[in-house]
């Protein structure tokens, strides 16, 4: 398993609202399958909860299960791109993007630079 990264690397654990334990764990459940690119886990069946119980905690901390899986695969995308080699369409394929250029777009979104930019500038920046 890879190590976790400061920088938009890994899911942030918050204890100040209710239900943050449930999403720091499903975040984390993701990320570590992502990194293992292991197949989907069944989050709430690994939390020992049924998926409507973690959708209602879920929304108790204020998130979505899409706003939860947008946030993992920014950071994956991140990650990625700035350590390994991996062809974009190849990064976005395994993020469960539909093509290329709809993780273009998204990465665009986040970072304000498509995914050949951002690796560019992170490696002039090292």
């Amino acid at each position: 398993m890879m190590p976790r990264m400061s920088a938009h690397a890994g899911p942030r654990s918050t204890q100040t609202r209710p239900g943050a334990r449930v999403v720091a764990a499903y975040a984390h459940t993701l990320w570590d399958a992502a990194l293992a690119a292991g197949p989907d886990p069944d989050v709430a069946q690994d939390l020992a909860l049924s998926t409507r119980t973690l959708q209602r905690r879920l929304a108790d901390a204020g998130m979505a299960f899409q706003a939860v899986l947008d946030n993992t695969r920014h950071e994956l995308a991140c990650h990625y791109l700035r350590h390994t080699a991996m062809p974009a369409a190849e990064v976005g394929h395994l993020l469960g993007f539909q093509d290329a250029p709809a993780f273009h777009r998204a990465l665009k979104g986040w970072q304000g630079l498509g995914p050949g930019q951002y690796r560019s500038a992170f490696a002039a920046g090292s």
